[in-house]
């Protein structure tokens, strides 16, 4: 069976979206590429005000790939201190980081050379 892809209203509804996402998490060797997106589309669904609290079927479904994956990704990005769990009206709920905003921030052992 064939990946699932965002139908074309998701598609224009995440065109409308901008994402906040640290300069580091690209830099950082613990990240694969599919950690990369989670957390791009994490950031789409954060605001200032508000922490990211997306379901990961729904990232998954965004995604075109399996739910376990998404979640995965989501436990690398919180153990690399790029998301944040908390609770938000019952749900299980993420804060986008912002200490680690800077790849200059990133120690040179965790560091890439190059983004890919």
């Amino acid at each position: 069976m064939g990946r699932r892809r965002a139908s074309s209203t998701e598609r224009r509804n995440l065109d409308k979206r901008y994402a906040f996402t640290p300069a580091a998490a690209v830099f950082d060797n613990r990240l694969n590429r599919t950690d990369l997106v989670v957390l791009v589309l994490m950031g789409t669904y954060a605001t200032p005000d508000r922490p990211a609290f997306p379901y990961a079927t729904d990232l998954a479904k965004t995604l075109g790939i399996n739910a376990d994956t998404v979640r995965r990704s989501i436990k690398r990005l919180e153990s690399c201190k790029y998301l944040t769990r908390t609770t938000y009206n019952g749900r299980n709920a993420w804060s986008m980081a912002t200490t680690a905003a800077d790849c200059h921030d990133l120690p040179d052992e965790l560091r890439r050379s190059t983004p890919w």
